[in-house]
């Protein structure tokens, strides 16, 4: 099994990119759920608000 994008940026101390994890638009898919490496495309919110994919 491939490692959580969330176990992947605690590893590599990239903690301030689950920071921009976007919970409202990516809705019940969690950093726990997604693979490191994925092609899935999920939704980022910058400190400012801006959002993207």
């Amino acid at each position: 099994m491939r490692e959580s994008l969330y176990d992947y940026c605690t590893r590599t101390r990239r903690q301030a990119l689950l920071e921009e994890w976007d919970v409202e638009g990516n809705g019940a898919l969690t950093p726990l759920a997604l693979s490191h490496g994925s092609r899935q495309k999920v939704w980022w919110r910058c400190g400012a608000g801006h959002r993207w994919q």
